[in-house]
């Protein structure tokens, strides 16, 4: 014989009914309000609540498809209500954007699930043809803004803050909070204008005149929603960049500067190092460039003479590698030019006589590496002077 469950509320009847949430049992009505009284209970299921791969069934998989299908509707649903909405401006918007550009001031209204459309309190008087912005005041050296609703555009800019920074009339509560800029003063203090519809890396502001009413200086900006005035202080306005001023890199040319000096030095201590080599002098007193010169002008006066090359031009040849005349003239460097051709014709002949040049007498190829070598020393000697 089964035992029915009795109410876990007034504990007197049988239950009929269990909280879809909590899985509580009750007997009536008045159970199910006194529950949901006394234990926070909306009875509603918890869809998403966890549940054990023992336990999960067919059931569970279920309400996990449905709820994922009641996510994808209700999101469409959002969608085609903010298409439906947004899809004309209405009229009173309209007439805002209107006055604003006739005064020269470009408005954007945002759709109005952005907060600053929910913010904004700019209406337009058509009876008084006039406009009463939404300003929102930025000091941002206390951290600290506050919002102004429905000002008056004929208000100048410096009556707008001293409800704020004045010394006697304005609220000791915001005085003390914004005790850095009343010790200050007026004199010291500049109102910038963040410029819209710039890249987060290229902020630019505008600088705005104390001394103006709000339209004359709202006049050729653009403005989301509504104006956002930065309180700063003279001596930072350097941290916000204004529009149109070309911004000096001091530290850049610096190092530029720094860093040609120091490649100039260098250069220069290269050039120094390397002069006095010329100068030193053997422990016998000679001097080593002087040898090494009378070396390699025998050497090239042997080779010219087995190359059959004049005498004269032998010395002019020599003087050329050894680097003791700066070749100038275009004799010399004709001459310099003959002797190489006469020696590739001479390579040429020598390696074309009687067979191919792939199958020469062990001779011939034995002088071709000879006077490859001596070439090459040749070469190595010259560049060893120019150096």
């Amino acid at each position: 014989m089964t035992t029915e469950k009795r109410c876990e509320v007034c504990n007197e009847h049988i239950a009929k009914y269990r909280c879809p949430r909590c899985t509580l049992r009750t007997c009536s009505l008045p159970c199910v309000k006194t529950h949901k009284q006394n234990n926070d209970c909306d009875g509603i299921r918890n869809k998403v609540s966890y549940v054990t791969v023992k336990n999960f069934t067919e059931s569970h998989l279920i309400s996990d498809y449905r709820f994922l299908e009641d996510v994808d509707r209700k999101i469409d649903n959002v969608a085609r209500e903010m298409r439906h909405k947004h899809r004309f401006i209405p009229r009173y918007l309209m007439n805002l954007i209107r006055a604003a550009k006739s005064r020269k001031t470009t408005l954007k209204i945002l759709p109005f699930v952005f907060t600053k459309r929910k913010e904004n309190s700019t209406i337009w008087l058509s009876r008084q043809k006039q406009l009463l912005w939404h300003v929102e005041l930025i000091f941002p050296h206390c951290d600290v803004k506050y919002s102004e609703r429905r000002v008056s555009e004929k208000i100048c800019l410096r009556t707008l803050l001293e409800k704020y920074l004045h010394p006697v009339n304005s609220d000791p509560v915001i005085r003390h909070r914004l005790k850095q800029y009343v010790l200050r003063g007026f004199d010291e203090i500049r109102i910038v204008m963040k410029v819209e519809r710039r890249m987060a890396k290229s902020t630019r502001y505008m600088l705005l005149d104390l001394d103006r009413s709000l339209e004359e200086n709202l006049a050729s900006k653009y403005i989301v929603e509504y104006p956002s005035l930065y309180v700063i202080l003279a001596d930072h306005i350097k941290d916000y960049p204004i529009l149109g001023e070309v911004k000096t890199d001091c530290s850049s040319s610096s190092s530029d500067t720094d860093s040609s000096s120091d490649s100039e030095s260098n250069t220069s201590g290269s050039m120094h190092d390397v002069a006095p080599d010329r100068g030193r002098v053997n422990s016998n007193g000679d001097s080593p460039s002087n040898d090494s010169k009378d070396l390699k002008g025998k050497h090239n006066k042997q080779e010219c003479e087995r190359k059959g090359i004049k005498q004269n031009d032998a010395d002019d040849f020599s003087d050329i590698l050894c680097g003791n005349i700066s070749v100038t003239s275009m004799e010399a460097v004709n001459k310099v030019t003959t002797v190489n051709l006469m020696d590739d014709v001479n390579l040429l002949t020598k390696g074309n006589e009687g067979q191919d040049h792939y199958d020469r007498p062990r001779e011939s190829c034995t002088e071709l590496e000879s006077t490859r070598d001596e070439k090459v020393e040749m070469d190595l000697n010259y560049d060893c002077d120019v150096k």
